[in-house]
């Protein structure tokens, strides 16, 4: 390992380590031990302080773990600015540290090679810390050192100013000399890392230009030229095309490769395998991807293995290869571990192999082992294969295999038509054998499977169908249908939400928050504030116990579904959407759709009214859903997929919002109505201005506003770090306001308390609006309004029912008034402890005395929670005024609560 860290970066890890709650090491002398390991549980990490490069489990045959300190606390790597700054004695000092501790290399092999500089963001106005090298007169390439710097540059990490094509990178004093050996990389780290080996190497700057101007300038020196670019599509497109050029300019060439899972030429370095025996077996790789037919892919693939029995990939197809011989028919090749031998021996060699050897097709296709995925809600594992096809018009797929599937070549064969159609496996089972061997090497990396969209709280990755970010970091899907976050791997099968992806967003529009405070108000603030929380609502069901459930309701008109909609473009749903309604849904149907976001919102629309133990008969039931409340509630729980009597529990891990016109009848202890924050939406502040700027917001598309999802995750760990903070102050300031116990219920105080620390965390968003202190300010006053009525709501009885019981005593009062006769002129019962109401009767007589009059329905579903007078039943009565029988609504006169 070349872990060349400076004495300061080596003890910030060794202090990182000791401070480590993951693994909560004993210290035993240069030894850190009996850490926690995160994959198996065990206290069986350690790591030696001396060399603090990576902590590993010592159940080495049933576990295994491992990972290197550089990628556990990659901040002390990313943000070394901020650490280490240039002095008048080190103008270099960042540069120095980052070339020493993050790149490896050794600073006395490269020095005067390059120097600190820095590169500027036009869209933030501001310079971030670069490495810079000369590539000629008029070009310079600089590398920004902070993984900061590198998400303000949209993710690019380099930048070449100027032109370079063909031309390219010679590290200072080095010489062309006759027969010299030149490898040229695609990256100036990558030559740097072969300049450390003693090896010569220039570099083409990219995977696309070939430094032909220096070739052409060392023509006739017998210079052997090694193309050495990386291990992926466009390195060995690129590889094919420029060694075919460098044939025909009489040039000795030759191509190397990396092997796929070892990373680039500089990380070899890092990881101590950069080594003469690894450089030929790369320029073997090199003739692998060269070979113009399977049998001449077949002798390079057996002159490494020596294998009389092959079974290989080629081309988009798989062969069997049967080599028969002895030392005297056989190859003679590699010759001293060399595989970079003359084109003539080569081809000597070559000729052998063909007359010992048999060459068969067993697949038109090349189904390959990526990945094994990982169920845990379930525990099933199972394989994931990528197929390719050898015409490249075909589209490659995935196909996924349970372990019994390759029992058989049978078997397999079976499977491949299913996901292939037409392509059949003719192979036997011993080719079905040692491709099951090699499967289980390339398919050993181990992918979660999530059946939702949206925030995996154990490897807190937010996994959409087509992107992911984990602590800030942007990913898009890989070709292989997951994401890798440095070997943190996470799969989502959940595939209809449609996000939009953040090349595809456009500039928002100019003044948003101005025009969205004036159209929406502090309502719509704290809507937005909610929302916003919600993108974290199982950090805060996590770490806060809880997050708090949103009612928005008000009249029609009043704008919701406008707000709504609204906020669904900003999380950049493409498609028109508003929410769901669960009266038209089936339980089982309902509850999966509940199970199936996270950290987003479920937003029910006009599900108004309780419903008893029988069904959905009169609406919505609310009290089923106090559970999400907290974090881990199941939807439900059904059979798992396995073979015993295990069952799988479905989880809510979004946030519940209700819209609707009318506010939730809840249960009578408070326990629902407390989880609640508030909100109702009036027209008051309605202008002929609001209406056309709501028009506008109306014509907005998903691309104008999905970029504040984009916004917010990519600073995920700013977002939660300012929210603990305004959450602390908006609790405190919360029970300053209290200081007469206004509010009792300490949930309603925290829920409040949640969504005004999240308005105030907006600030890092629009903190610079002139109308964002005052607006803010506003919409947390109208926090505290809403939780003041949440407690008076909670000790007394509901709006509704207040109002309606106020109408029957002021309707008693004035006929009393009027006549001096019955003082109970509504009530037709004949037995004095109880109360009977005609509705038709208390609905004229209230529009005689012009009393508002509250919905019957809505009523009829508050009833069951008068705290007045306890509802009994709705039932035929005779009636003591009319002396004939109607259908009244029952109550008991006796107080609710006595």
């Amino acid at each position: 390992m070349n872990n060349a860290y400076s004495d300061e970066m080596t003890e910030s890890i060794r202090r990182a380590l000791i401070a480590d709650n993951r693994f909560e090491f004993r210290r035993e002398g240069d030894f850190l031990r009996q850490g926690v390991c995160p994959n198996c549980g065990k206290k069986t990490c350690y790591i030696k302080l001396t060399e603090p490069y990576r902590v590993s489990c010592d159940r080495l045959n049933k576990c295994g773990w491992s990972a290197s300190t550089r990628d556990l606390y990659r901040d002390l790597f990313e943000s070394l600015s901020r650490r280490i700054r240039p002095t008048r004695e080190n103008p270099n000092a960042t540069a120095d540290a980052y070339m020493r501790d993050i790149r490896g290399f050794d600073l006395e092999k490269i020095r005067g090679m390059y120097r600190q500089g820095a590169i500027y963001v036009d869209a933030i106005d501001r310079y971030f810390p670069a490495v810079e090298v000369s590539i000629g007169p008029d070009v310079v390439w600089k590398r920004v050192i902070d993984a900061e710097g590198v998400k303000a540059n949209d993710g690019k990490k380099a930048k070449i100013f100027g032109s370079y094509k063909d031309t390219g990178w010679i590290p200072p004093g080095m010489t062309f000399d006759k027969g010299d050996t030149i490898w040229i990389t695609e990256g100036i780290f990558k030559s740097m890392a072969f300049l450390h080996i003693g090896k010569k190497a220039i570099s083409g700057l990219s995977a696309i230009n070939l430094p032909r101007n220096i070739i052409k300038a060392n023509a006739g020196k017998r210079i052997r030229w090694i193309i050495a670019l990386d291990a992926d599509r466009a390195g060995e497109t690129n590889s094919r095309k420029f060694h075919a050029e460098l044939k025909a300019m009489n040039e000795t060439v030759f191509v190397a490769f990396p092997a796929p899972d070892d990373g680039d030429w500089d990380d070899l370095y890092r990881a101590g395998k950069l080594d003469e025996s690894y450089l030929q077996q790369s320029i073997r790789r090199g003739f692998m991807e060269l070979a113009g037919t399977p049998g001449e892919y077949a002798f390079y693939l057996w002159s490494g293995r020596k294998l009389n029995y092959l079974v290989f990939d080629f081309r988009g197809s798989l062969y069997r290869c049967r080599i028969s011989g002895n030392e005297k028919t056989l190859p003679f090749y590699p010759r001293e571990g060399r595989f970079d031998l003359s084109d003539d021996l080569r081809k000597d060699e070559l000729s052998k192999f063909r007359d010992c050897s048999e060459n068969d097709k067993i697949c038109e296709c090349n189904p390959r082992a990526v990945y094994t995925q990982y169920e845990r809600e379930t525990g099933r594992r199972s394989a994931v294969f990528h197929i390719s096809f050898a015409d490249h018009r075909k589209t490659p797929r995935l196909m996924e295999l349970e372990g019994h599937c390759l029992r058989s070549a049978d078997a397999f064969n079976t499977e491949l038509l299913k996901a292939s159609v037409y392509y059949a496996f003719t192979g036997n089972n011993t080719d079905l054998e040692i491709l099951r061997g090699r499967w289980a090497e390339s398919g050993q990396r181990e992918v979660g499977v999530i059946p939702y969209s949206g925030y995996e709280h154990g490897t807190e990755i937010y996994a959409f169908p087509e992107f992911a970010y984990r602590h800030g970091e942007y990913q898009e899907v890989n070709d292989y249908g997951y994401f890798d976050f440095n070997g943190t791997c996470l799969k989502t099968t959940h595939k209809t939400l449609e996000l939009i992806d953040r090349e595809r967003i456009g500039q928002p529009p100019e003044h948003f928050f101005s025009d969205f405070v004036k159209v929406f108000g502090p309502n719509g603030l704290v809507l937005l504030g909610w929302w916003t929380g919600t993108l974290f609502a199982e950090q805060l069901r996590k770490r806060q116990a809880s997050w708090c459930f949103m009612e928005f309701t008000g009249e029609r008109g009043a704008g919701k579904s406008t707000l709504l909609r609204l906020l669904w473009k900003m999380t950049g749903v493409t498609k028109d959407q508003e929410g769901l309604d669960p009266n038209k849904n089936s339980d089982v149907g309902f509850f999966r759709l509940m199970a199936q976001y996270s950290n987003l919102p479920i937003v029910l629309l006009e599900a108004d009214g309780v419903m008893g133990d029988k069904g959905n008969a009169k609406g919505f039931n609310f009290n089923r859903l106090k559970e999400f409340y907290n974090f881990g509630a199941p939807t439900r729980t059904v059979a798992a997929f396995t073979n015993g009597l295990e069952l799988r529990q479905d989880i809510f891990r979004g946030g519940l919002l209700v819209s609707q016109n009318n506010e939730i009848a809840g249960a009578e202890d408070g326990a629902l109505l407390s989880r609640f924050v508030s909100c109702r939406c009036t027209k008051e502040h309605f202008t002929s201005e609001t209406r056309l700027l709501a028009e506008k917001f109306e014509q907005f598309t998903a691309a104008e506003l999905g970029g504040y999802l984009h916004a917010v995750l990519s600073r995920e760990p700013e977002f939660w770090e300012a929210y603990q903070a305004n959450y602390k102050a908006a609790r405190l300031e919360f029970a300053r306001r209290n200081s007469q116990g206004t509010v009792k219920d300490d949930r309603v105080l925290k829920c409040h308390a949640q969504v005004a620390g999240w308005i105030r965390t907006l600030s890092l968003l629009y903190g610079s609006e002139p109308e964002f202190e005052e607006s803010t300010a506003q919409a947390v006053d109208l926090l505290w309004e809403r939780a003041q009525a949440k407690q008076k709501r909670l000790s007394g009885e509901h709006p509704m029912l207040e109002t309606f019981w106020s109408n029957v005593d002021y309707i008693n009062h004035a006929r009393k008034r009027e006549s001096g006769g019955d003082p109970e002129i509504l009530n037709h019962s004949r037995n004095p402890k109880l109360l009977a109401i005609q509705f038709s009767e208390y609905t004229a007589l209230c529009k005689r005395f012009f009393l508002e009059v509250p919905p019957e329905q809505e009523l009829r579903a508050l009833f069951p929670n008068s705290r007045t007078y306890r509802f009994l039943e709705k039932k035929a009565v005779l009636s003591r005024m009319e002396n004939r029988t109607i259908r009244c609504y029952v109550f008991l006169k006796e107080h609710a609560e006595s």
